[in-house]
């Protein structure tokens, strides 16, 4: 398992085609990386695609774990808080339902 620290969620594809609907867009995360052998300590990484959440604990599509260390960066914060959505820091990735 690798930390990540400073981290936030991005959507990938998103540029690619504005007009791609919102719920096909590829989930990862973005941070500093820790303890990987294939990275400096403290290397900014994206993910591969994430594949599930569990708290705190995130697997991505290739089968990295990483572990979400400490606060997200200030700008996923200021989005959170743009959005609407509290952060809850035992689940720090929420899926966001749409209202109907």
């Amino acid at each position: 398992m690798y930390a990540l620290k400073e981290w936030s969620v991005l959507f990938t594809n998103r540029m690619e085609d504005p007009y791609k609907p919102p719920e096909i867009y590829t989930r990862c995360i973005s941070g500093k990386v820790y303890g990987n052998p294939n990275f400096n300590d403290g290397d900014e990484v994206v993910t591969s695609k994430i594949h599930k959440v569990q708290g705190r604990i995130v697997i991505t599509h290739s089968g990295s774990v990483y572990e979400l260390v400490g606060d997200p960066s200030d700008d996923y914060l200021e989005f959170m808080k743009e959005i609407g959505v509290p952060y809850d820091e035992d689940n720090p990735i929420q899926v966001i339902k749409r209202k109907k």
